[in-house]
């Protein structure tokens, strides 16, 4: 799912340093529209935070620095929050596919061996935690199983990497 127009895209997924610090300014007006229950709203600029989040763990495959967020819990930060906005507004079918959006792209980085992500086990047990609980509250989903034996998988992986 887009968020950002084509002209946003192109100005700003160009630029790590700019992509961060508009990512803090549409988080903190996302979360202030949520927190007036404007779901609607607070979901534009959450999504536009989670996409700006995602360029950032896709393209520039650096977790950042250790003085601020780094660009895997961005990624976690806004998508998490992005589903809560859906659920909040009574779609939690939305609320489901960015849980597993966020899960299966930790996923994916754990399968891509790249050295800088193996401090995301923490990251990947919140992840699953978080689609435990969607479970729990409105029901299993097809391939629920297979999402936790992979994530089990995974998990054990990153325990050998770390030995």
């Amino acid at each position: 799912m887009r968020f950002l127009c084509d002209g946003h895209r192109q100005q700003l997924l160009n630029n790590e340093l700019q992509v961060a610090a508009i990512w803090n300014e549409w988080m903190q007006q996302g979360s202030a529209l949520f927190e007036q229950q404007q779901w609607g709203k607070a979901f534009r600029y959450l999504g536009c935070s989670y996409e700006a989040a995602e360029w950032l763990v896709i393209e520039k495959k650096l977790i950042g620095s250790d003085t601020e967020l780094n660009h895997i819990d961005r990624f976690m930060i806004a998508g998490h929050h992005l589903a809560e906005c859906c659920s909040k507004g009574g779609r939690e079918d939305l609320e489901l596919h960015f849980l597993l959006s966020v899960h299966y792209r930790l996923i994916e980085l754990v399968k891509g061996d790249h050295p800088g992500f193996w401090p995301i086990s923490g990251n990947l047990i919140n992840s699953i935690n978080a689609i435990k609980r969607h479970s729990h509250n409105y029901g299993g989903f097809d391939g629920y199983q297979d999402c936790l034996d992979e994530t089990d998988s995974c998990l054990k992986k990153l325990r050998r990497c770390l030995n």
